[in-house]
């Protein structure tokens, strides 16, 4: 079964439109197997009838972190999507895909290949940041190349888009903050490492992925899926294969102290031994460029997980971090920083959530060529 990524808004649109017209007309089974044929283009759930904030107290307003991005020179305040602690998630606000039309507030231009950074009212344990793409059916997340601690690589797609921050801190809690913004390319960006001394901040060039390898990626046969757990009643992970959000692998969770430690290294071998694990091998080596991953309760906390790729089943790089975006239910799509990437073998490890000590995962795939 082939998916394709439409990127023409106009285009994503029009299917939802018929999606809304035939899921009027017939089962949703039909529905599934001919608009996108893929659960990731249709089981995203929007939270549009939950788009108010959460009431919080004043307390919890009081200890929301201060976050700033600085680019060009010029500070920016971000504005609060997600505030967690102590097993309790909350949505401040809601991002917007676009500016307000009557002109204000309108997004900050940024340049692909720039480098932009964050600056925080206390010390965080880990950071990470993403340009998303809301509109996109289903979201597509692009994970920002980390060059600093608090230094992020642009990269991504061009257009106007969310850059979100997301942070964890030494007492268990955690927030995403975002600001609209409007990417543009550029003949010859500059990276700098703010951390850095000034002498030697000018850290030259990083080479932006080729995307053209994944220009309509289609979404790659499995082979074969097979999975680490701890837990004993797991069910099969034959079940993130049948295009059903209502059938989920469930594993006891990586914590989040776990998560941050064994994710601060770049070495795949940090990875927890008891960390359970998902692999696909995909019968082949393919060029790989995206990863579709699907939580059944996404709109209701934040996974995270980390992603590896090889070409042998025995040697592992890491390709990238990534935390969900819980807007809504059903597939979401992330791209990393050194995607296209050759391999046969895709592995999901340390998976976990910000909420409880289980997780679920309803959909995986990978997409390429």
């Amino acid at each position: 079964m082939e998916m394709h990524f439409p990127k023409n808004r106009r285009h994503v649109t029009k299917s939802i439109n018929n999606a809304n017209r035939l899921r009027d007309a017939v089962p949703i089974a039909v529905v599934l197997s001919v608009v996108f044929l893929s659960v990731f283009s249709l089981m995203v759930v929007r939270a549009d009838a939950k788009s108010s904030a959460d009431s919080i107290s004043s307390e919890q307003v009081k200890n929301i972190p201060q976050i700033t991005m600085m680019y060009d020179d010029k500070v920016y305040p971000l504005s609060t999507f997600v505030l967690a602690n102590g097993g309790e998630m909350n949505k401040i606000t809601i991002p917007s895909a676009s500016p307000p039309e009557d002109g204000s507030n309108p997004p900050v231009r940024v340049q692909l290949g720039n480098t932009v950074h964050f600056q925080f009212d206390r010390e965080p344990t880990k950071v990470s940041a993403y340009l998303i793409d809301t509109e996109a059916q289903p979201v597509e997340l692009y994970a920002q190349r980390q060059i600093g601690s608090n230094d992020f690589q642009i990269v991504g797609p061009e257009g106007i888009l969310n850059y979100e921050v997301h942070a964890f801190f030494p007492d268990g809690q955690y927030t995403s903050q975002y600001l609209l913004v409007n990417v543009t390319s550029g003949a010859s960006p500059t990276v700098r490492n703010f951390n850095e001394d000034s002498s030697a901040a000018e850290t030259g060039y990083i080479a932006l992925s080729d995307k053209q390898a994944c220009n309509r990626a289609d979404r790659l046969h499995t082979s074969q899926i097979s999975a680490k757990s701890q837990n004993s009643n797991s069910s099969s992970p034959i079940t993130l294969l049948d295009n059903n959000l209502q059938t989920a692998w469930t594993v006891n969770s990586t914590d989040v102290k776990s998560f941050v430690k064994s994710t601060s290294s770049d070495d795949p071998n940090t990875v927890d031994a008891s960390s359970p694990w998902l692999q696909l091998d995909l019968g082949a080596e393919k060029t790989v460029c995206n990863i579709g991953i699907a939580f059944p309760n996404g709109d209701k906390s934040i996974n995270f997980f980390r992603v590896q790729t090889s070409t042998d089943g025995e040697h592992f790089k890491n390709a990238g971090i990534a935390e969900s975006y819980p807007l809504g239910v059903g597939g979401q799509l992330f791209t990393f920083p050194d995607m296209p990437d050759k391999a046969r073998y895709v592995r999901i490890s340390d998976v976990g959530n910000i909420i409880s000590d289980q997780t679920e995962i309803a959909e995986l795939m990978a997409a390429g060529k």
